[in-house]
Order: C-alpha cells, then sequence, then structure tokens
C-alpha cells in the first residue's frame, strides 16, 4: 500500500471523527428527558439534535385542571404574521441538519467504499471526488444552519 492511499485513508477517518459531533451539537437525549421532567418554557430539542417547529418562537406557560389535578405545559405563542416567518426559519434549519447527516452518511459510505476498492483506480477516485463533495456539503450545511439561528435569533428578540 502505498504512502499516499494511506494519508488518504487518515484524512477520510480523521474527517468523519471532526465532522460527526458537528452534525449532532444539540442536546442529548437524557439532557432532554431530564428536562422534560422539569417544566422550563426553553426550546428543546430532540435526540438528533433537530430543532422544533416552534423553535424561534416565544413560548408560554399554561397549567390546565385536568382529571388527575394541574398539569403544566408551554406552548409557543404566535403574536402577529411575522413569527410565520420564524415557524419557515426553523423548518429551514431542520431541513440544514438532515442534509448534515446526509452528508455525514455520505463521507462514511465513501470511507467504506475507498477501503474496499483495493486500488481500483476508478472506484478510489470516485470515492475520494464522493468524500471531497460531501465535506463541502457538510461545510455549507453547517454554515447555513448557523446563518439560519442568527438571523432567525435576530427576528424573534
Amino acid at each position: 500500500m502505498s504512502n499516499q492511499m494511506l494519508k488518504y485513508k487518515f484524512i477520510s477517518v480523521f474527517a468523519i471523527l471532526v465532522m460527526v459531533p458537528f452534525v449532532f451539537f444539540g442536546k442529548t437525549f437524557a439532557q432532554t428527558t431530564v428536562a422534560a421532567f422539569n417544566v422550563s418554557c426553553k426550546n428543546n430539542t430532540s435526540i438528533f439534535g433537530l430543532p422544533t417547529w416552534y423553535e424561534f418562537l416565544p413560548m408560554r406557560q399554561e397549567t390546565i385542571q385536568g382529571d388527575m389535578g394541574f398539569n403544566t405545559s408551554c406552548v409557543p405563542v404566535i403574536n402577529n404574521i411575522a413569527d410565520i416567518w420564524l415557524i419557515v426559519a426553523a423548518i429551514i434549519e431542520i431541513l440544514l441538519r438532515v442534509a448534515g447527516i446526509a452528508a455525514v452518511v455520505m463521507i462514511i459510505y465513501a470511507a467504506v467504499r475507498y477501503t474496499t476498492s483495493m486500488g481500483t483506480p476508478e472506484v478510489t477516485a470516485q470515492a475520494l471526488n464522493t468524500i471531497i463533495y460531501s465535506l463541502v456539503g457538510l461545510l455549507i450545511a453547517i454554515s447555513a444552519a448557523f446563518l439560519v439561528t442568527f438571523i432567525a435569533k435576530g427576528l424573534g428578540a
């Protein structure tokens, strides 16, 4: 095995190990579960770090009397028609995070394809191109998600 192939394998494995945490930068399952028992009107994310559709909307705490006593929950508040853009921003952020997850899956797929190519030049070149394009896509998705979050928090303030 040549030094260049070892170098590309190292780069692909390193890219996978470095980029995976950036896709899953939301709250963990344990944090979300603990937060569910403490009723606070903070926006929670799911296990994959995907935001809710009401991520940027203001929240209001409501207490409802039921058969088994009082139940306190948080509900999103839409104050005016401009708050629709906050919902659109949250949906765009969800789609961008899904794109980031897809890019990581493609990086893993290309890395496996690269390591199983057994030195075939065409397959090796295709796998390297897939890794490069997936890394570019992941970088764009992460940058766009941060930009959408920045803009939406500015609109919601």
